[in-house]
C-alpha cells in the first residue's frame, strides 16, 4: 500500500503532512494552480532521524514516487514541517529544497531535506524561537519542478506601511533568492482592483490577466483564511502558479 499521496488527497494534519502541504491543499481547493505533487508523511523522517529507516523503506518511497512521476522529468523535493506555515510560525527559508534532475538520486534529494533540519542554521533558528527540537516533524513534498519568466513573492497587505495594497516582489531568477535576500528584487504596488500603483519600471510587464488573477486570488485567500498572506509564485503571461502560501505573522 502506498502511503505517499497527492497533495489534493492529504488530510489537514500539520503533524503528519506539515504546514506547507496543508496550505497547498487549501490553495487547490480555492482553484489555484499548484504544480503536481505528492507528500511523504513525517513518519519517514522520524524513522530516518532515529536510524530506523530501512533499505526496504527507501525502495518503497522511490517506487511510490515513480508511480506518480514515471518519466525522467525534473522534480523538486521541498520541506513541509509542523513548524512551517502555521498560525504560530512561518519558518520561511529555514529548511531547504533540492532539485532532482534526470540521473540524480531521488532518495538523496529527499534525505537532504531531512538533513536540513539538523544543520547549523536550522538549529539556531529553532533555539532562537524556542521550538523543542524533539517535537519537530518533517514531511517532504515532491513536485514537478516549474520554471517561468518571473518568480514572485506576493504580499496581500502592506504591513510595513499598514496600507491596503498588494506588494509584488519579483525577479527573473529563483523565488528562493527573494526569500533569502540574495537578489535585489523589483517591487510593484497594486490595489485590490488590479491597478498598478507604482514600481512597474524594470521592463517586466504584468499582463491584464496577471493583475486580475493576483488581486482576485489575494482577496479570496485572505477571506478564506481570515488573515493576510504571503505567496510564492511563478508568473507567466497566462497564469499564476502557486508554490506556497503562508499567513503573515
Amino acid at each position: 500500500m502506498c502511503d505517499i499521496i497527492p497533495l489534493n488527497e492529504i488530510t489537514v494534519d500539520n503533524e503528519k503532512y506539515g504546514g506547507k502541504s496543508v496550505y497547498l491543499k487549501k490553495l487547490l481547493e480555492f482553484g489555484c494552480i499548484v504544480p503536481d505533487g505528492v507528500v511523504i508523511p513525517s513518519q519517514y523522517y522520524e524513522k530516518y532521524i532515529s536510524g530506523l529507516l530501512s533499505e526496504k523503506d527507501i525502495q518503497h518511497l522511490e517506487a511510490c514516487i515513480k508511480f506518480y512521476f514515471p518519466g525522467d522529468e525534473t522534480l523538486i523535493c521541498r520541506s513541509s514541517s509542523n513548524v512551517e506555515n502555521t498560525s504560530d510560525y512561518a519558518s520561511c527559508g529555514v529548511f531547504s529544497s533540492f532539485i532532482c534532475r534526470g540521473s540524480d538520486s531521488l532518495y538523496t534529494c529527499i534525505e537532504n531535506v531531512w538533513k536540513s533540519t539538523i544543520d547549523k542554521a536550522a538549529q539556531s533558528y529553532l533555539n532562537l524561537v524556542g521550538i523543542d527540537k524533539s517535537q519537530l516533524k518533517m514531511a517532504v513534498i515532491v513536485q514537478r519542478f516549474i520554471e517561468g519568466p518571473v518568480s514572485a513573492v506576493i504580499h496581500s497587505y502592506d504591513i510595513i506601511e499598514d496600507e491596503n495594497r498588494i506588494i509584488i516582489e519579483y525577479t527573473t531568477g529563483d523565488v528562493a533568492e527573494i526569500v533569502d535576500g540574495t537578489v535585489d528584487a523589483q517591487t510593484v504596488y497594486m490595489d485590490y482592483s488590479g491597478n498598478i500603483l507604482g514600481g512597474e519600471n524594470s521592463g517586466v510587464v504584468f499582463s491584464k490577466k496577471n493583475k486580475t488573477d493576483i488581486s482576485t486570488l489575494c482577496l479570496l485567500i485572505e477571506n478564506s483564511l481570515g488573515a493576510h498572506v504571503e505567496i510564492e509564485a511563478i508568473i507567466t503571461s497566462e497564469a499564476i502558479v502557486f508554490l506556497q502560501c503562508r499567513k503573515i505573522i
